[in-house]
């Protein structure tokens, strides 16, 4: 999903790219959970957060700019 996303050029590759590795911290949770490394992410959680954010502020801005553009063809 999210390449089809930054192929369409929808994302910028920086979302892109915190957003795959989020998806990967997402798929060790969950599948691999007694083998992650938590020291790893205690380490980088500020970072992990910021990403967080960065990604949502983004995605926010994508849809508010969709519902503008809507709104002008109506």
């Amino acid at each position: 999903m999210f390449e089809s996303l930054f192929e369409g050029r929808v994302i910028e590759e920086d979302v892109f790219e915190k957003l795959r590795k989020m998806n990967g911290l997402r798929n060790a949770i969950v599948h691999a959970y007694a083998s992650l490394m938590l020291d790893e992410i205690y380490e980088n959680y500020e970072k992990i957060l910021r990403d967080i954010g960065y990604i949502t502020d983004t995605l926010v801005k994508l849809i508010e700019e969709g519902k503008n553009e809507h709104r002008k063809r109506i």
